[in-house]
C-alpha cells in the first residue's frame, strides 16, 4: 500500500513538472520549444561558435584543397601512357 501511496505521489508530481514546463507552448498560439541547437541559436552565431559537423565539414573542406594543391603541383608534368 505504501508503494502505491508513493507512486500516485510521484506521478502527480510529474505531471505538475510537465505542466510547468508545458504553459509556454501551450498558452502560447504558435507555441514551440525553444531552439537549442547550436547552429540555429542566434546568440552562439554572433559569438562565432558553430556546430561540431559544420566546423568538421569546413575543416575537411579546407584540407581537401590543401591536398588537391599540394599533389596538382607534384605530378603536373605527369602524363599517362597508353600501350
Amino acid at each position: 500500500m505504501a508503494f502505491l501511496k508513493l507512486f500516485i505521489i510521484v506521478l502527480v508530481a510529474m505531471a505538475i513538472a510537465i505542466a510547468f514546463l508545458a504553459t509556454r507552448i501551450l498558452l502560447k498560439k504558435r507555441g514551440q520549444f525553444p531552439e537549442t541547437h547550436v547552429g540555429h541559436n542566434s546568440n552562439m552565431k554572433t559569438k562565432g561558435i558553430t556546430c561540431v559537423k559544420t566546423m568538421d565539414k569546413m575543416e575537411q573542406r579546407s584540407q581537401n584543397s590543401y591536398l588537391q594543391f599540394k599533389y596538382r603541383n607534384k605530378y603536373k608534368n605527369l602524363r599517362l601512357i597508353r600501350e
